[in-house]
C-alpha cells in the first residue's frame, strides 16, 4: 500500500526547493546544517520585506491627524515580526557539530514538517498584513496588530520546539 503522506511531503519538499534556492531538504546527514540555514534565512528575508512594507506604510501616516494611533498599532506589528525573526535568526540551529549519529529518516520528516509549517505560515501572515492596505482606522489597525502579535507567538513556540529535534 502506497504511504500517501510520503507524496505530499515530496511535493512540498520540492515547493519548499523551488522557493528556496539551495534548500536541498534532510535526506542527507551532511547536508542539515546548510538546509537549516537556508530556510532560517529565507523566513527572516520574508519577514524583513513584511516588516520594511509596514515601515512604508507608518512614513505615509506620518501626515495623518491619527498619526499616534496608527503609528501605535503599526509598531506593535513590527514589533511582533521583529521578534519573530530575531527568535530564528538567534536560536540555535544544525551546526556543523550536529550530532548525525542518530540522524535517521523519522529525524528528517520531523524537521521536514517543520520547515514546511515555517514556511506556509508565513503564507498566513502575509495574508493578514495585506488586511494593512485596507485598513482605514486606528482600530482596524489595533485588531491587526492583536492578529501578527498572537501568530508571533505561536511561531516562536514553534522555532523554539524545533530545537528539541535539532
Amino acid at each position: 500500500m502506497q504511504n500517501t503522506n510520503a507524496g505530499a511531503g515530496n511535493i512540498i519538499e520540492k515547493s519548499l526547493q523551488h522557493l528556496i534556492p539551495g534548500y536541498s531538504g534532510y535526506l542527507s546527514a551532511g547536508e542539515a546544517a546548510d538546509t537549516d540555514s537556508k530556510i532560517r534565512a529565507h523566513i527572516v528575508s520574508s519577514i524583513g520585506e513584511m516588516t520594511a512594507g509596514l515601515n512604508l506604510k507608518k512614513r505615509a501616516y506620518i501626515s495623518s491627524l491619527n498619526t499616534i494611533a496608527f503609528l501605535a498599532a503599526l509598531d506593535k506589528i513590527t514589533a511582533s515580526l521583529s521578534a519573530a525573526a530575531e527568535t530564528i535568526n538567534y536560536c540555535s540551529g544544525a551546526s556543523a557539530s550536529f550530532n548525525f549519529s542518530s540522524y535517521d529518516s523519522a529525524r528528517c520528516e520531523k524537521l521536514k514538517t517543520f520547515d514546511e509549517f515555517l514556511y506556509y505560515s508565513l503564507r498566513e501572515i502575509k495574508t493578514v498584513l495585506s488586511e494593512v492596505e485596507k485598513a482605514s482606522g486606528p482600530s482596524e489597525f489595533e485588531s491587526i496588530a492583536v492578529r501578527v502579535a498572537e501568530w508571533s507567538e505561536k511561531y516562536i513556540r514553534q522555532i523554539k520546539s524545533r530545537k528539541d529535534i535539532l
